[in-house]
């Protein structure tokens, strides 16, 4: 009946006792003595909100049943005839007694010996009222929705990156607190096999200000993450090269469209690998803009972005700069199998479950091209010149429209990591303007590994890092004492400067400036002369009001070579 009543409770009537029978009964026919107890102790009250005999040890005495003594034990038992009367803290000489009844009454039944018994009832009542402990609370939650009630599971989950990851994102958001930033997460994952070996939903679950919400599966904007999968989806079709030189320029696209990069301003023409670890927006909007938008969006769902909450429709040309929305969970997957060298795994929590089959979504070579152009953001010189200890990984920061999320991914061939901050209300912060806000090198590294031999290692088979060099440029060397040489088609590089010095120029040409004016801003063009052949004089009489003719350009995009 007592297994009945904790089962079902109903109201303390005839007809609840009634139904509380019938059920006592079918118990008795389902059920053997050692299964009906079994129950009972799992659900049976302890005092407070303690429920079950594995609760209660770890609320009285901080350690799990099996570790108990003969005396705690015997405590325990005593509790559920009444919890609150017997509670060993507020009252523990009627626990007591009621102990050493139990202890009597089990040496009276043989149970135990006379000697084990007298030295147990000697014992004193030591039981506290002590915290449960909240490791990995966000994940306990995740995972125990994903599995059937009653089983029991052994997780991936690895209590001491679970412990490292804690302690870094608190150790984080100490420093982004006084900023405006309240919340952070974290996720490590193994990337070989698809495993969860740490999960942080928020710096404090306790916390009344949304310390539940698991940050790691909330729907978020990506900012500029999204832009390596992009590219890689280029390199694979052939649209651009690595090596393929961009054009980072002001530019209106359809429907009005203008982007600008996070600095504001420009950087003009550059390979397409450089334009990716500077996560420049123009160009990264133009190669998808190429590659199609509905092509895109059916690549990253194969990556495992599955909850992109946006059609094609709706997101257009911002898919490239986070018009969407995704989890962290969704971006950690695609991003380790942009590690696996295009090996898509789903994320995994279960060590006793079976093994996902991998499934091919891009090419190597192109995986391969991205960690490449990811590896060179990771880590600037003050690290190199430090003489810190750091693997070689491929690193992706990425903050979304209005300063509301800073997100930071790298991967390893060992682990991929995913960490955001923000606020769970998206209110904005100064603080997240910063691109390393969420990528701080002092708090959440991913362990080193060895690199493997060939091509898997996309990230890690090169030298230690060394320090800093002049980057080699695309271009052709600049000749000493002469203007630059005209490469490519006889157009000069476009650089900001350039644009700046032309815009100013044709606006005092149309104002009425005159043909010398005129003929400087033919000269910034790199257009020696004007239509009808060399640079006119003062003495033409063509003054007054000049159409300019503009510069010839090169469209940016080239094949890759075969």
């Amino acid at each position: 009946m007592q297994l009945a009543r904790l089962l079902r409770p109903l109201p303390r009537s005839y007809y609840g006792k009634f139904r509380e029978a019938l059920l006592a009964i079918h118990l008795e026919r389902k059920l053997n003595k050692e299964e009906i107890l079994e129950l009972y102790l799992n659900l049976a009250p302890y005092g407070g909100n303690a429920r079950g005999v594995e609760a209660a040890a770890r609320r009285w005495f901080g350690r799990p049943p099996g570790d108990l003594s003969l005396s705690e034990a015997a405590l325990l038992a005593a509790l559920p005839q009444s919890p609150g009367r017997l509670r060993p803290d507020r009252h523990p000489e009627r626990a007591r007694a009621r102990r050493d009844w139990i202890l009597g009454r089990m040496e009276s039944l043989k149970m135990v010996e006379a000697g084990a018994a007298r030295e147990a009832s000697a014992s004193a009542v030591r039981a506290s009222w002590n915290p449960l402990p909240l490791t990995a609370a966000h994940f306990g939650i995740w995972a125990l929705a994903r599995v059937a009630p009653g089983s029991r599971v052994r997780t991936t989950l690895d209590p001491g990156l679970q412990a490292m990851a804690e302690e870094a994102v608190r150790a984080r958001l100490r420093d982004l607190s006084p900023l405006g930033v309240e919340e952070g997460s974290a996720l490590v994952v193994e990337t070989a096999s698809g495993s969860i070996r740490a999960m942080v939903g928020s710096g404090d679950f306790t916390s009344p200000r949304g310390g539940q919400v698991n940050g790691t599966a909330s729907p978020r904007s990506p900012g500029s993450l999204l832009k390596p999968f992009i590219y890689a989806l280029a390199f694979e079709k052939g649209i651009i090269a690595p090596d393929t030189v961009l054009e980072d320029s002001p530019r209106r696209f359809r429907d009005g469209y203008d982007p600008r990069n996070f600095s504001g301003g420009f950087a003009g023409r550059l390979p397409a690998r450089e334009a990716l670890a500077r996560s420049l927006n123009v160009p990264a909007v133009e190669v998808l803009e190429r590659v199609g938008i509905r092509p895109a969006l059916e690549r990253l769902r194969a990556f495992g972005l599955r909850g992109l909450r946006s059609s094609e429709g709706r997101s257009g040309l911002s898919l490239a700069l986070g018009g969407v929305e995704v989890t962290l969970l969704e971006l950690v997957e695609a991003y380790a199998a942009l590690a696996r060298l295009g090996e898509h795994l789903p994320l995994s929590f279960r060590e006793d479950g079976s093994p996902a089959v991998a499934g091919r979504v891009l090419s190597p070579r192109a995986a391969y091209d991205v960690a490449c152009a990811l590896e060179g953001t990771a880590f600037g010189a003050d690290e190199r010149e430090g003489g810190l200890s750091l693997p070689r990984m491929a690193l992706k920061t990425g903050t979304s429209h209005g300063f509301r999320d800073a997100w930071a991914i790298a991967y390893t061939p060992r682990y991929t990591v995913g960490v955001w901050f923000g606020n769970f209300n998206s209110r904005s912060s100064p603080a997240l303007r910063r691109v390393d806000c969420a990528a701080a090198r002092n708090h959440l590294r991913p362990p080193a590994s060895p690199a493997p031999g060939g091509l898997t290692a996309a990230v890690l088979a090169r030298p230690p890092l060394a320090p800093p060099r002049r980057r080699r440029s695309v271009l052709p060397p600049r000749p000493r004492g002469r203007r630059p040489a005209a490469p490519l088609g006889g157009v000069r590089p476009r650089r900001e400067a350039d644009l700046l010095r032309r815009r100013r120029l044709r606006r005092a040409v149309r104002v009425g400036g005159g043909p010398e004016l005129a003929a400087q801003a033919r000269r910034a063009s790199g257009d020696p002369g004007g239509p009808g052949g060399p640079e006119r004089g003062e003495d033409d009489p063509g003054g007054g009001e000049v159409s300019l003719r503009p510069a010839r350009v090169i469209p940016p995009f080239g094949r890759m070579e075969k």
